[in-house]
């Protein structure tokens, strides 16, 4: 593949790359950059500078930016090459064990972080380089390689410019060109050292696995062609070394991608979880009057349905995803202690959903898939307070993925057989949103506007985590809300509805609320039921689908307990029981119609259900039988 030319470097493009590494934390909320602000000290590690590579190959974050201000570079890649230098070159050096492997996983973190932030590298179509998680299986892979340690003659240490008797490989292979100068480009074709393939691999420069390995191979390969037998029986080693270690990695890597492919354990999730098969998945609305009638799915407040394979004929186009603009981003900053947070949410300039993905790439700590939800719960929830700049949501962005397909009466943009498709067109209510989430990102404890029910499709990406309860235990939420926040519920009756503060799972517990948890792949729907309080989060970048949903089960709720609403807020839905039943009413009105025209004439006995709606009777039962749904008693 050709090489673009590189792009001229703008000092402040590069001093705001280099800013941004300072964001990025170890587990105690430390910058992890502090580790690469200084030189080594030769000093105190006599052998760096031959363990690198050579004097001149050593640099600091310092450095850089002092050459930054010197307008030094003269292009963006040459800037490039010397941060991720910085980085390398703690791959290669290993003071001791322990704290090299933090330090080594410092270093991949802000080399990934630099990768996808920094606008010339981050601009490359993603299929020319390895994902993430590819990087940091390689990056593993080459550690145990650089851990292997032979002892040298003297004359042999001295031919690797080494101090000692007992040297690591990096020493030998770091850049042999070094050692061995002009000698080395006569005899091979492709000039290869760890520290070029370290710097490639973590500047996400390698397209794949396998050119990883060639290139590693090659490194060792190259020494092959020298005149020295102890350099010869090290390469020989290290080749054979590597060559287990990859065998071990690739069987290790085809045993994790056949787990991801088994269907998920469900061990984690306690609510109710249905996976319909083909012949089975009747349109949305019948399937939620189904589940509706159980009273698991009302109890805990919220289900999961895991889909079958091919319920989609047509998935979403990359260009759909490319056109999907977020306007505006929401900054969700969290203040607070002991499991109980408020949120000021400040609104951002608008991204593309490429854009953002970029953003989210560069979160530090996000949760591996095979996570257990304990360690995630953990994780998130003493994220909170971090110093950590703020995470960002998509929220709310009108539109949909389905493309105006029927999926099966599952296209959350057009649900069927449910009420809110019979009145007008509301935003986010009977009119798709879409959200795009990103590790630490989260959803309020909320009930829907007007206690409707909701149903969210997760699209793409990672996973989302879900807490519920059902309706019966609305009050003692409520109570819980009001006790913690005061000041909120003197303002406002309906202030939980504003959205904008957060407790823990662990203190609503305590207070005795039941929560449902459930942990949200790809391909699967959330269903909450009406009148329901959830809240939840996101594992990493994903793209998820919502809207709401109203059967004859929320006509009856709200029959006997209508919805409250806030009224200090311009943004409030309420969606009014009286302008749903009118709905109803002129839709029944218009079918009765139109089956009077089609059908021959017949006495108003033999129409049933056909015919006019009692206008006396009560709201249900008009929904009832609309619905055709059986009298309460048979249900």
């Amino acid at each position: 593949m050709a090489q673009a030319k590189e792009s001229p470097l703008s000092k402040r493009v590069a001093l705001d790359a280099l800013r941004g590494l300072r964001s990025v934390q170890s587990a105690t909320s430390q910058s992890m950059s502090l580790l690469f602000e200084d030189d080594v000290s030769a000093e105190r590690f006599p052998t760096y500078h031959t363990v690198i590579g050579g004097r001149e190959r050593a640099t600091s974050l310092t450095q850089i930016r002092k050459r930054v201000a010197a307008a030094h570079y003269a292009d963006s890649g040459a800037f490039a090459e010397e941060v991720l230098r910085a980085f390398t070159n703690a791959l290669l050096f290993s003071p001791d064990p322990t704290r090299h492997a933090y330090i080594r996983n410092a270093a991949i973190e802000l080399a990934l972080s630099f990768g996808t932030g920094f606008r010339p590298l981050a601009s490359r179509p993603a299929t020319d380089f390895m994902s993430v998680a590819d990087v940091r299986r390689c990056s593993a892979t080459m550690e145990q390689l650089l851990a292997h340690r032979t002892t040298l003659s003297a004359d042999s240490d001295a031919a690797a410019g080494g101090g000692g008797d007992f040297m690591s490989c990096a020493a030998f292979f770091a850049d042999p060109v070094a050692f061995h100068g002009a000698a080395y480009r006569v005899k091979i074709s492709e000039p290869m050292s760890l520290a070029a393939l370290g710097t490639a691999l973590i500047g996400l420069r390698l397209p794949s696995r396998a050119e990883f390995a060639r290139r590693a191979r090659l490194v060792f390969e190259n020494a092959l062609l020298f005149d020295h037998e102890e350099v010869h029986a090290l390469a020989r080693s290290l080749l054979l070394h590597f060559n287990q270690l990859w065998s071990a990695s690739e069987a290790a890597l085809a045993e994790h991608l056949q787990l991801l492919a088994l269907p998920p354990s469900e061990e984690e999730s306690t609510c109710p979880v249905f996976t319909p098969t083909l012949a089975e998945l009747s349109d949305f609305g019948t399937f939620v009057q189904h589940i509706e009638r159980t009273s698991a799915f009302l109890d805990a407040g919220i289900c999961k349905v895991r889909m079958p394979e091919g319920w989609l004929a047509h998935p979403p186009t990359s260009d759909a995803l490319d056109a999907i603009v977020i306007d505006p981003p929401i900054k969700q900053c969290v203040g607070g202690a002991k499991g109980c947070f408020s949120v000021a949410l400040v609104e951002e300039k608008p991204l593309k959903l490429r854009e953002f993905e970029r953003l989210a790439a560069n979160e530090a700590g996000i949760p591996l898939p095979s996570a257990s939800l304990a360690t995630i719960e953990r994780a998130f929830w003493r994220s909170l307070t971090h110093t950590a700049p703020p995470p960002v949501y998509g929220a709310d962005v009108l539109g949909s993925l389905f493309g105006g397909h029927r999926a099966r009466g599952w296209n959350v943009d057009r649900l069927e057989s449910q009420l809110l498709s019979r009145i007008g067109k509301i935003p986010g209510v009977n009119q798709a949103y879409l959200y795009a989430g990103m590790w630490r990102s989260f959803f309020a404890l909320h009930k829907e506007d007007s206690d409707l029910g909701s149903t969210n499709y997760l699209w793409h990406g990672a996973d989302k985590i879900w807490y519920g309860c059902g309706a019966s235990q609305s009050k003692r939420v409520e109570s819980l809300m009001n006790s913690l926040f005061p000041d909120e519920a003197r303002k406002c009756s309906e202030w939980i509805r504003h959205k904008n503060h957060m407790v823990s799972a662990s203190v609503m517990e305590k207070a005795g609320i039941k929560l449902t948890r459930v942990r949200q792949h790809a391909n699967e729907f959330v269903i909450t039921a009406p009148g329901a309080y959830h809240f939840g989060f996101n594992c990493g970048f994903n793209v998820a689908e919502a809207v709401n949903y109203a059967t004859a089960h929320w006509l009856e709720m709200q029959r006997c307990a209508p919805a409250k609403h806030c009224r200090c807020r311009a943004d409030s839905v309420n969606v009014n029981l009286e302008s749903v039943m009118a709905a109803l009413r002129r839709s029944e009105r218009a079918r009765a119609a139109a089956q009077k025209r089609k059908a021959a004439p017949r006495s108003e006995a033999e129409a049933g259900v056909g015919g006019e709606v009692d206008a006396g009777a009560s709201p249900l039962k008009q929904a009832r039988s609309m619905l055709m749904l059986p009298p309460k008693e048979d249900r």
